[in-house]
């Protein structure tokens, strides 16, 4: 069951931050934003913090030792370019030796530093209904990660706001003996890119 409470979780997630793009499209997608406007100027998306490309924000070998198994390889999927009122989006998945996902990060970036009390209010609830719906409990506060951050704790989902332009969702799907997944995820976050 654990599955498919993620994936609503994290759809939900994303859908409610593809509202809060600015773009004045009401539901024509990403995509069609960015087409529309063009991709950003080369630069405009901070160099040591690519949203592109998630795998870059969260080595593998941090990973690996924070889960305590080997992760020989990732795996990048889901890119989306920014545009001038889209956000910039990537999922990495960080693979075991069996070439299972151990861990996923997503990773976005806005360029109109959408990530407002407003919209992260949004977002929470969001999950929060979500998380219900299923009967899986309800979101929680971490304090001391970025803007904001909040963990669906039976999941392990950690979402965080790192600022006004920068957020990751963070999901551990294997962990160490006797660690909660929520714990496992707040450390990764810490450990983030800066």
């Amino acid at each position: 069951m654990r599955r498919p409470i993620l994936a609503a979780a994290t759809l939900a997630v994303i859908l409610t931050l593809s509202g809060c793009g600015g773009s004045g499209d009401s539901g024509a997608g990403a995509g069609a934003s960015a087409a529309a406007d063009g991709p950003m100027p080369a630069g405009a998306m901070p160099a040591n913090w690519k949203a592109t490309d998630a795998c870059t924000i969260l080595d593998k070998a941090v990973v690996a030792q924070v889960l305590k198994v080997p992760v020989p390889q990732t795996s990048v999927a889901l890119v989306h370019e920014p545009g001038t009122a889209d956000a910039g989006t990537s999922e990495c998945s960080y693979l075991g030796e069996d070439g299972a996902a151990v861990a996923t990060l997503m990773a976005r970036w806005s360029p109109i530093n959408d990530n407002t009390p407003d919209s992260i209010a949004l977002a929470k609830s969001t999950m929060n209904e979500t998380m219900k719906g299923f009967g899986a409990g309800t979101v929680e506060d971490v304090p001391g990660l970025g803007k904001a951050a909040f963990v669906a704790p039976s999941l392990g989902q950690l979402s965080v706001y790192l600022d006004d332009a920068r957020m990751v969702i963070i999901t551990p799907s294997k962990v160490p003996d006797g660690a909660k997944a929520r714990d496992v995820a707040i450390e990764l976050a810490r450990k983030l890119a800066p």
